[in-house]
């Protein structure tokens, strides 16, 4: 999807045709996207069909419909790049959860996808996110943690505590920040104890709230609340 400015040029007004075994269409509109002087050379018509953002710029008034040429700012190449894939992916695969990303990955698809207003791609990436957290439940930390070195296991946490930092870095929902916090903190006592001190001071506070309640006497209860 990405070329440079002198490569980028040669797949202009291209007709390309795709099969992906679950569609198949025929596409001649294309566009140049460019972030950071690094062209995308991409299919308008693809890119128009879910994103609000996209629709606006060429198929609107504005100058970029004239030209189909869109310049965009403070996003990386980089991250342009896996969003971009990831329009391809949702437009030709009839398959979800087919990606495998990391949860900085994921995060950053769902950041890019809100700007670009891309719908069916900020609910993919939120289902994907919620449902790889899922999947840190305490019997699976127990089973982890009883077969594995501690260091392979603080790999996982070292995964949840970047995904925390992200989501607080970029502003992005509490309630994914929350997922992350919540995942580590299902992880064996033995383990958060090893590992507490390396961690980012938020980030622990908040892990060692829910450690300490998760195995905090329920029959415990205030005066002034009883």
């Amino acid at each position: 999807m990405q070329s440079d400015k002198q490569s980028g040029s040669a797949y202009a007004g291209s007709t390309a045709r795709y099969y992906s075994g679950a569609r198949l269409i025929c596409v001649s509109a294309i566009a140049t996207i460019t972030i950071d002087s690094h062209e995308f050379i991409v299919h308008a018509d693809i890119f128009c069909e879910h994103s609000d953002y996209f629709k606006s710029c060429l198929r609107g008034n504005f100058a970029e419909a004239q030209t189909q040429s869109v310049e965009i700012e403070d996003i990386s190449a980089e991250d342009f790049g896996l969003w971009v894939n990831a329009v391809y992916w949702y437009h030709f695969t009839t398959q979800r959860f087919v990606l495998d990303l990391s949860f900085i990955q994921i995060l950053t698809v769902w950041k890019l996808s809100d700007r670009f207003i891309h719908k069916p791609l900020i609910d993919h990436s939120q289902k994907r996110l919620e449902h790889r957290l899922s999947l840190y439940t305490i019997e699976w930390w127990r089973d982890y943690y009883i077969n594995h070195t501690v260091l392979e296991s603080q790999r996982y946490i070292d995964d949840l505590q970047g995904g925390y930092c992200y989501c607080r870095a970029h502003t992005l929902p509490d309630a994914f920040s929350d997922g992350f916090v919540t995942a580590c903190a299902k992880c064996p006592a033995q383990l958060y104890a090893t590992y507490a001190s390396l961690l980012d001071t938020e980030f622990m506070r908040l892990v060692s709230v829910r450690v300490v309640m998760r195995h905090a006497d329920a029959s415990l209860i205030p005066l002034q609340e009883s």
